[in-house]
């Protein structure tokens, strides 16, 4: 049975405390916490380069403790990108069997570094050695594999996003009732979240128009995702009832 999680909080440049073997990624929206995999993380108005919140948990599942001054390496790499190798120095004793919590950033992404379509951004998280007794101390490599999350963005557009949505329209805005997209090209996919990244509604293969009835939602902020092939457009629209 795995022993008490640690929480520790870290400084920019992800220098923090660790275990070996990273067991679960999550990102923060609002006050809550949520797996990053399989997620749509909100980035609305982000600038570029941007960065969001995420927590990880490591598993010490080694063969002896980590104790306070061992020096803990890892890699992070977004889109097969490994953009920093951060580490950092235990202040307290993990003990084998122990699971560590730990939260930050991630490095700035730049928009044009993400990729457009369901699940197809990555973020991968390893731990790569510890060096036991400090700087001067023996080095141990770990083979452990990565902890990988495949993920979505709203909120960012990119060069090849919008240019077979170029024509179509969207309204009203903001809506009450019905919400109308005209001038569809070609078949799309489209998903209606709400700003915690949940889908609330799915229209599949819309071709020309759609209309989709929004007077079960609750007044808000919403994101409209319209996604044909690769070619991705996100626009916010509020519901007032």
């Amino acid at each position: 049975m795995k022993k008490l999680i640690y929480t520790i909080v870290l400084a920019a440049g992800f220098q923090f405390a660790y275990g070996q073997q990273v067991l679960l990624t999550t990102y923060k929206a609002g006050n809550n916490n949520y797996k990053l995999d399989s997620a749509t993380v909100n980035v609305t108005g982000a600038p570029n380069p941007f960065s969001f919140a995420i927590s990880f948990y490591i598993y010490n599942n080694g063969t002896q403790s980590i104790n306070v001054g061992d020096t803990v390496f890892f890699k992070l790499t977004f889109n097969d990108d490994p953009s920093i190798n951060p580490y950092f120095v235990a202040t307290k004793e993990i003990e084998v069997d122990s699971v560590l919590a730990l939260t930050g950033n991630t490095p700035g992404i730049s928009h044009g570094a993400i990729r457009n379509g369901e699940r197809s951004n990555s973020l991968c998280i390893e731990v790569t050695r510890i060096v036991y007794g400090g700087v001067g101390g023996v080095s141990t490599p770990i083979s452990k594999p990565p902890y990988c999350s495949y993920f979505d963005f709203f909120g960012i557009t990119t060069g090849i996003m919008a240019s077979v949505f170029d024509a179509a329209k969207i309204y009203p805005n903001p809506v009450r009732d019905n919400l109308k997209i005209e001038n569809l090209q070609d078949a799309t996919d489209i998903r209606i979240y709400n700003v915690m990244g949940q889908e609330v509604k799915t229209v599949s293969s819309a071709m020309g128009s759609a209309e989709i009835d929004m007077s079960g939602l609750s007044n808000g902020l919403y994101f409209v995702k319209m996604q044909n092939g690769k070619s991705i457009r996100t626009e916010k629209i509020q519901v007032v009832k």
